[in-house]
């Protein structure tokens, strides 16, 4: 498989059978976790085409798939390996909302008595992020505004 790496546009030259978009560049959350109250903090990065949607707790990598998901009250819970990431639906309906394919999703956090369970912020912390497509790109704040009218703080 060959890669063209060009500033933060990445292109693959076999086809994966459908258009596919990224983040233009890294975007960097920090916050209070909906349901935890601890700070989280989440890095929504680009990836290749074909590599879809997946968290990167540390050294551990859980994939945004219906496969890892745990009955959770009140959130949407990845889990595997004995690690998990609560609240993600807020981030992936967004991403899924704006056409955003593929992307690394880096999580942190500052419980100390929890390190293997992640939380990722509530939507509304999320501000603007650009994506990089193949042939299409979105504007800043375009896909925040057309979701229920929302406006950026």
């Amino acid at each position: 498989m060959t890669f063209v790496r060009n500033s933060s546009t990445l292109i693959s030259w076999i086809s994966t059978g459908k258009l596919q978009q990224t983040v233009a560049n890294c975007v960097e959350v920090t916050g209070i976790g909906l349901h935890s109250g601890k700070v989280s903090t989440v890095r929504i990065c680009p990836e290749l085409a074909g590599e879809g949607r997946y968290f990167e707790l540390g050294s551990k990598v859980i994939q945004a798939s219906i496969d890892f998901a745990k009955e959770s009250p009140l959130c949407t819970t990845l889990c595997k390996d004995g690690h998990s990431i609560s609240t993600v639906e807020h981030l992936l309906s967004a991403l899924e909302a704006t056409g955003v394919d593929n992307c690394r999703l880096e999580v942190e956090t500052s419980d100390p008595h929890h390190p293997f369970s992640f939380e990722v912020l509530p939507f509304h912390s999320y501000r603007t992020f650009k994506c990089s497509p193949n042939l299409t790109q979105y504007s800043q704040s375009g896909w925040l505004n057309g979701i229920g009218g929302l406006k950026p703080d």
